[in-house]
C-alpha cells in the first residue's frame, strides 16, 4: 500500500511540473503575441474580455473618424477653440470631409446604423424609422441596436460610447486626430447617431476585420489569464513535492534514455512549426479555421512540456542520450546485418522496406499538413489517407521489428544450448508471437537438463564403481606379485619355473591395467589432482624421447624429429604431460607398420604451441577418429598384442586436465595425433627453471 503511494505521489509531482511549464510557456506564448490585447485592455479596460467591437480600440477610433468627419463637413470647419475659420479653401475642405463620409458610408458600413439630420433636414440615413426622443431629449433606439456615438445639436451633448460629454472641442478627445475642430457656428443644428446592430452577421469587411481581432483580443486574453493562474498554483504544488519530482524525473530520463533522439527533435520541430503557424486570428474565420485556432493555446503547451521533457532527458542522460542515437543504432545493425544468418537477413529486408514505406508515407503527409496550416483548402482524403497509411505501417514495423528481436533471441539461445553454454529460461515479452515457442523450449531445455543429469549420475556412478573395484585389487595384486617373486626366486624345475615367469609377467600388466583404469576414472569424474606450472613443451618432449631411447631403439621404426628450436612455454602439470606423450610414443612403437617413419613435431601458430605425432599404421584403419579414444578399444582386434586399450583415452584426458586440446585424424593408414595448448603469458620477472625442475622429477619416477 506503501509503495503504491508513494508511486502515485511521484507521478503527481511530475505532472505538476510538466503543467508548471506548459502553462508558463503558454503565458509567455500569449504574452508575446497579444500585446496588442494588452494595450487594448489598459485603454478600454475589462470590457476587452468580452470580445465585442464595442470595446476595441480600432472601432472606437474608425467611429470617432465619422464623427469627425460628418461634423466638420456640415457643421463647418473651425480652429481649436471651435471658432470659424473664414478663408477661401473652407468650403473646399467642408467638401472634402463630405466626400469622405459618403466614401466610408458606401463602402464600409452596411452594418452601421447612422443618421445625420441638420435642421429639418435629413442628410443621410439608413434608418427605417424616424429617430424618436423622450421628453427629456435622450434618444430612444430599438433594442438591437447598440448605440456608439449620437451627437443632440439643440441640447449641445454627446454621447461617445459610454461616456458623456457635452464640450464639443473634447469629444471624443481620446481618439481625435484632426487638425481642425468642427464649428460652434453650426454645430447646434446638427443631430448625428452611430450605431450598430446584429454583431454576430456582420457583412461589410470592415467589421469583419473588427470582429476578428475583438475575438482575437478575447482569447488571447483569456488564455494569458488561465494560463497564469495555472502557473502559479501549479508552481506551488510542484514546491510543496519537490523532493518526489525530482525523483520522478530521474527515473522519467531512465525510462526515456532508448528512444532515438532524432525522433525526439523531429517531433519538437514538428511541434515549433504548428506552433509557428497557429494562432487565434483564425476563430473568426470558417469552421475548419476556429477547429485550428482551438488547438492554439494547447499546441504552446504542449512544446513547453515537451522541451521540459527534452531537457530533462538529456540532463538526466548526459552521453547517453546520443550514444542511443539512431546513426549508432544503424551502424550496429549494419554490423549485425552483415554476419547474420541468412534468415535474418531476409527478415531484416523486409523490415528496412517497411520503414522506408512509412517514411515515405508519413513524410508526404507531413508535408502537405505543414502545408495546410496556412491553407486549409489543402485538406482532403488524399491526406488523410497518406497518414492513415503511415500509422499503419508504423504499427506494422513495430510489430515487424518485435517478431524478428524474438526470432533472434530465440535462435541465439539454441545456439547457446547447443553448445551448452546457457541455462537460464528464454524470456520473451508478453504478447510475443513465439511466446508459447519459448515456453516448449524452455519445457525441451529442462528434459535435455534432466537427461544429461541423469547420464552424468550414472557416469560418476561407473566411475566410482571402476575406482572402488582397482582401489581394492590394489591389495591382493600386491600380494600376488609379491608371491610370484618369491616363486621366481625358489629353483623350481620345468616347466613350474616357466609358469612361475608368466605368472610374474600378467600380474605386473594386470597392475599396469588397474593402474590405468583407476587414473582414467579419475580423470574422467574430474578428480585428477593437477598442478599447472610454467614448462617448456619442446624440452618436454626431448626428455620423454630420450627416457624411451632404448625401447625405441631396439624396434625397426625410425624416428623423424621437428622440434622448434626456441622454448615453448605452456602453463600445464609436467607429470601428467610426460605420461600422455609416453603413451602416444608406447601407441606408436606397438601399433606402426615395421620398418616405417614416426615423424614428432612441434610448433607454435596464432598464440598456440601444437604437437603432432604420424605414424603408419600396421593395421587397416577401419574405424571412426572417436572410437579409438574409446575405453579398452583397441585397433588390433584380436588382441594379441601388449596393452590395454586405455593408453589414447588416458592421453585424452590428461590433455584436456591439463587445459590443452585432443584430437585424432586418420588418412587411409596414416595414424596423427594432435595436440594444442595455448602458449602461456610472458613472466616478467624472467623465465623460471619449472621446465627442468619437473622433468627432472618425471625422469626420476
Amino acid at each position: 500500500m506503501d509503495t503504491n503511494l508513494k508511486k502515485s505521489k511521484k507521478i503527481r509531482a511530475f505532472i505538476y511540473r510538466i503543467i508548471t511549464v506548459a502553462s508558463c510557456f503558454t503565458m509567455l506564448a500569449t504574452a508575446c503575441l497579444g500585446k496588442e490585447a494588452l494595450i487594448n485592455l489598459q485603454r478600454e479596460g475589462i470590457g476587452t474580455f468580452s470580445g465585442s467591437i464595442y470595446y476595441l480600440t480600432e472601432f472606437r477610433e474608425y467611429i470617432s473618424e465619422i464623427y469627425t468627419y460628418a461634423m466638420l463637413g456640415y457643421a463647418g470647419v473651425g480652429d481649436e477653440q471651435g471658432n470659424p475659420l473664414e478663408n477661401a479653401g473652407v468650403n473646399t475642405l467642408k467638401n472634402d470631409y463630405i466626400s469622405k463620409l459618403n466614401y466610408i458610408l458606401k463602402h464600409d458600413s452596411k452594418d452601421l446604423v447612422y443618421f445625420i439630420k441638420v435642421g429639418n433636414h435629413v442628410k443621410v440615413h439608413n434608418t427605417t424609422n424616424t429617430l424618436l426622443y423622450s421628453a427629456t431629449q435622450s434618444l430612444l433606439l430599438p433594442e438591437q441596436i447598440t448605440l456608439c456615438c449620437h451627437w443632440n445639436g439643440p441640447l449641445e451633448t454627446l454621447q461617445f460610447f459610454p461616456s458623456e460629454d457635452s464640450s464639443i472641442a473634447g469629444a471624443p478627445k481620446d481618439y481625435f486626430s484632426q487638425q481642425y475642430r468642427p464649428s460652434n457656428k453650426n454645430a447646434g443644428q446638427i443631430q448625428l447617431v452611430l450605431g450598430f446592430a446584429d454583431e454576430d452577421n456582420f457583412q461589410s469587411s470592415a467589421f469583419r476585420d473588427y470582429k476578428v481581432k475583438a475575438r482575437f483580443y478575447q482569447r488571447i486574453l483569456w488564455a494569458l489569464l488561465i494560463s497564469t493562474g495555472s502557473t502559479l498554483l501549479f508552481s506551488l504544488l510542484s514546491i510543496l513535492t519537490r523532493k518526489a519530482g525530482k525523483t520522478a524525473t530521474a527515473e522519467y530520463a531512465k525510462q526515456v534514455v532508448k528512444i532515438y533522439p532524432e525522433l525526439k527533435l523531429l517531433l519538437l520541430l514538428i511541434l515549433w512549426r504548428l506552433c509557428y503557424d497557429l494562432n487565434l486570428w483564425y476563430f473568426a474565420g470558417d469552421w475548419q479555421f476556429r477547429i485550428i485556432a482551438s488547438f492554439f493555446p494547447g499546441m504552446y503547451a504542449l512544446f513547453g512540456a515537451f522541451l521540459y521533457l527534452l531537457y530533462r532527458d538529456l540532463l538526466g542522460n548526459g552521453a547517453a542520450f546520443f550514444r542511443h542515437s539512431l546513426l549508432v543504432s544503424i551502424g550496429k545493425y549494419i554490423r549485425n546485418y552483415q554476419g547474420c544468418m541468412r534468415w535474418y537477413r531476409k527478415l531484416s529486408n523486409i523490415y528496412i522496406c517497411s520503414i522506408l514505406i512509412t517514411c515515405l508515407l508519413f513524410g508526404v503527409a507531413l508535408t502537405h499538413f505543414l502545408s495546410f496550416t496556412t491553407n486549409l483548402e489543402q485538406i482532403n482524403i488524399t491526406n488523410i489517407l497518406l497518414f492513415i497509411g503511415g500509422v499503419v505501417f508504423l504499427l506494422y514495423s513495430i510489430r515487424l521489428g518485435a517478431f524478428i528481436k524474438d526470432v533472434k533471441t530465440t535462435a541465439e539461445k539454441i545456439t547457446s544450448l547447443r553448445q551448452g553454454q546457457d541455462n537460464k529460461p528464454l524470456t520473451l515479452p508478453s504478447g510475443s508471437l513465439l511466446e508459447d515457442t519459448a515456453r516448449d523450449l524452455n519445457a525441451l531445455e529442462q528434459g535435455m537438463e534432466a537427461a544429461v543429469e541423469e547420464n552424468n549420475r550414472s557416469n560418476r556412478m561407473r566411475v566410482e564403481l571402476i575406482t572402488n573395484v582397482s582401489h581394492d585389487l590394489k591389495t591382493p595384486l600386491t600380494s600376488i606379485i609379491n608371491y610370484a617373486e618369491l616363486l621366481c626366486e625358489e629353483e623350481l624345475s620345468a616347466p613350474s619355473s616357466d609358469y612361475a615367469q608368466a605368472l610374474r609377467s600378467k600380474a605386473y600388466r594386470l597392475k599396469s591395467m588397474v593402474q590405468d583404469v583407476f587414473e582414467l576414472s579419475k580423470a574422467t569424474s574430474g578428480n585428477l589432482p593437477v598442478e599447472n606450472v610454467r614448462l617448456d613443451l619442446a624440452k618436454l618432449i626431448r626428455q620423454t624421447l630420450a627416457d624411451m631411447d632404448e625401447r625405441i631403439q631396439d624396434s625397426p621404426l625410425t624416428f623423424k624429429l621437428n622440434i622448434i628450436s626456441e622454448p615453448l612455454m605452456i602453463e600445464a602439470d609436467g607429470e601428467r604431460l610426460y605420461r600422455v606423450f609416453q603413451n602416444l610414443i608406447v601407441n606408436a612403437l606397438q601399433y606402426s607398420l615395421d620398418h616405417s617413419r614416426v615423424y614428432v613435431l612441434l610448433d607454435q601458430e596464432d598464440g598456440y604451441a601444437y604437437a603432432k605425432i604420424k605414424n603408419t599404421s600396421r593395421e587397416e584403419l577401419n574405424f571412426k577418429p572417436e572410437d579409438i579414444v574409446e575405453r579398452f578399444v583397441r585397433s588390433d582386434k584380436s588382441r594379441t598384442t601388449e596393452g590395454s586399450g586405455l593408453g589414447l583415452s588416458i592421453a585424452q584426458g590428461f590433455t584436456e586436465a591439463c587445459g590443452g586440446t585432443f584430437s585424432l585424424e586418420l588418412d587411409a593408414d596414416l595414424f596423427t595425433v594432435t595436440l594444442r595448448f595455448p602458449l602461456a603469458a610472458p613472466d616478467p620477472q624472467g623465465e623460471t627453471n619449472h621446465e627442468d625442475i619437473e622433468a627432472a622429477s618425471v625422469a626420476d619416477k
